[in-house]
């Protein structure tokens, strides 16, 4: 879900005295007529992904199992979804609270060379809450040199493993890099599962 200000005002119009709308807006970089492309795709790839989205959609660069479970969830849960592309960034994060979740997900993770945009990492920290997501769906690979590229990453960008959560049901091997969080993120029928784990994990209002 990614805040537009005209869809922010709608939303706050609805609300009661002292009643604050916390918003969850998930990152992605890329997108073409046929919707929002996955994240971390191979760099080598996109241009030609891009030429033949002018023609026709290859739907295993439009779909992961979390982006497609946040948006079937919608009507269930009263969220209400709208797309701001990156150059507007500056207009997504106009809450200047901490009313606002801003998620990137890490999609692809060890079967692509890590490949994000530094002007979104800096883009991101300008909010009050980020995070980098890795959600493994069992096809993630972890390994040494994943950890390393993903360390380098971290340094380079000043992020700590805080901001960076790792969901998945089994333990990764080494948890240098990220915070793990071992829970099914596909088993809740609302987005606030999200929130709900975070808040008891880290013992504080984060979402």
């Amino acid at each position: 879900m990614i805040i537009d200000k005209d869809l922010e005002k709608e939303i706050r119009s609805n609300l009661q005295d002292n009643e604050i709308v916390h918003c969850i807006n998930i990152i992605f970089e890329y997108l073409t007529p046929y919707g929002i492309l996955v994240n971390n795709l191979d760099v080598k790839k996109l241009s030609h992904i891009f030429k033949k989205s002018l023609k026709e959609k290859e739907n295993k660069y439009y779909s992961n199992k979390f982006h497609d479970f946040f948006l079937s969830k919608t009507k269930n849960s009263g969220v209400k979804n709208t797309i701001v592309q990156f150059v507007h960034f500056h207009d997504v994060h106009m809450m200047d609270g901490g009313d606002s979740t801003n998620l990137y997900l890490i999609e692809n993770f060890g079967t692509n060379k890590l490949n994000v945009s530094r002007k979104y990492v800096e883009a991101m920290q300008t909010t009050p809450i980020w995070y980098f997501l890795i959600i493994d769906n069992g096809n993630s690979i972890i390994n040494d040199e994943t950890i390393e590229d993903f360390k380098k990453f971290r340094i380079q960008n000043k992020i700590s493993k805080e901001r960076v959560l790792f969901i998945s049901k089994n333990k990764p091997y080494r948890n240098t890099e990220w915070t793990y969080l071992n829970f099914d993120i596909f088993n809740s029928n609302t987005i606030s599962y999200i929130g709900k784990e975070l808040n008891t994990i880290y013992n504080k209002y984060l979402v």
